[in-house]
C-alpha cells in the first residue's frame, strides 16, 4: 500500500501496534458517538506524523449519503483533503 485514508476510526485502536507502513490520514466526526474524543487523542498521540481531521459538527456516518448523520458539508471537505493526500502519495493528480 502506498497511502491508507481512515473514515471515523471505529477499528483503528487494536491496530495500532503493529505502526504505520505508508502515509495515514483520518477523519473523524466530532459527535461520533462511537469513537469518543479521548479515542481520537490516542490515535493522534500514537500516530503523530498521520493527518488527523475532526469535522466538530458530524457523527459517525457523516460521510454516508444512506445514513441520517450524513453531512455534505464534512463529506465534500473530506474528499478534497482525501483527493489531495493521494495525489501527493500517489505521485499522480486524481
Amino acid at each position: 500500500m502506498k497511502a491508507v485514508v481512515s473514515y471515523y476510526g471505529t477499528r483503528t485502536i487494536p491496530h495500532l501496534f503493529r505502526g504505520p507502513k505508508c502515509p495515514l490520514q483520518f477523519h473523524f466526526g466530532g459527535l461520533n458517538e462511537l469513537v469518543s474524543s479521548e479515542d481520537v487523542e490516542y490515535i493522534r498521540r500514537a500516530l503523530p506524523d498521520a493527518e488527523h481531521y475532526v469535522y466538530q459538527d458530524t457523527g459517525h456516518g457523516f460521510n454516508c449519503t444512506e445514513r441520517s448523520s450524513f453531512d455534505p458539508v464534512g463529506s465534500e471537505l473530506a474528499l478534497t483533503k482525501v483527493l489531495g493526500f493521494f495525489a501527493d502519495n500517489l505521485n499522480r493528480a486524481i
